[in-house]
């Protein structure tokens, strides 16, 4: 019986959590751009006001963000415009972590989407490579592919510099 009552004290709390986080690009659960949090309504949405803003500090001439951030557990997931993966704090803003895939050399033009959780992990494509980030430190999970990440032209049945 104990653990009848548990399930059935825990049900509610599996619903409220399947939309109140954003773990997919494109608004969340079933993509269905909802949230069950209820702090703003039509009543007070015009009292909104700006809580915070973070500068990713790497802009550069031509560069441009086409990035849906994605919430997990408080945590905002996001890439900058030289393709960075950031964790913030989603209440107040401050990094938690960032992850550069080029690794300090100079990041080439190019659009990103963004990421995707899932299981504790980031994945998030720069240039040919996909990456396997953990979400709480922001390191590479060594154990995905050839330590982090995965070049996504091998196995195409050609020459993987011609691609």
């Amino acid at each position: 019986m104990k653990h009848l009552a548990l399930a059935a004290l825990l049900a509610p709390l599996s619903a409220y959590a399947q939309h109140t986080d954003w773990k997919v690009y494109g608004g969340g659960s079933d993509n269905i751009r909802y949230s069950k949090l209820d702090q703003i309504n039509r009543d007070n949405v015009k009292r909104l006001e700006v809580a915070w803003t973070f500068d990713t500090g790497d802009v550069f001439p031509g560069s441009e963000m086409q990035c849906n951030p994605i919430v997990v557990d408080g945590v905002l997931y996001a890439t900058t415009p030289k393709l960075r993966v950031i964790a913030l704090d989603a209440a107040t803003g401050s990094l938690r972590w960032s992850f550069d895939p080029f690794d300090g050399a100079k990041s080439p033009k190019s659009r990103n989407r963004g990421v995707v959780y899932w299981e504790q992990r980031i994945f998030v494509v720069a240039r040919n490579f996909l990456y396997s980030i953990d979400a709480r430190t922001g390191k590479l999970v060594l154990g995905f592919g050839d330590h982090g990440r995965v070049d996504l032209r091998k196995g195409l049945g050609r020459d993987p510099e011609s691609i």
